[in-house]
């Protein structure tokens, strides 16, 4: 389906997509013109417990079934790798 078929489908749906994609890549610009590091620095510190929470959560949304063990998790910025945590780190995450 191309984007010309969508937005015929979907109009304001579509509007709206590119309205948030114009606003993200707005504000990344702004960060790297600043000389930020993808926001790194007005974030302070990832935030394991909450990632880990999210993963759960959607694994539970998605598939109606309790989450297993999570043995590995990264952050991830495109192809780089921001931090990486190991089945040990992640099993004192509440």
């Amino acid at each position: 389906m191309t984007p010309e078929q969508i937005r015929r489908r979907l109009p304001h749906a579509f509007d709206l997509l590119v309205k948030q994609l114009t606003a993200l890549d707005q504000h990344y610009r702004e960060l790297r013109a600043r000389g930020t590091n993808y926001g790194l620095d007005e974030m302070q510190a990832l935030d394991l417990g909450r990632g880990a929470r999210l993963a759960r959560a959607a694994y539970e949304s998605r598939t109606k079934k309790a989450p297993p063990p999570i043995v590995e998790a990264r952050y991830e910025h495109g192809s780089d790798v921001l931090e990486s945590y190991r089945r040990e780190q992640l099993d004192a995450v509440p």
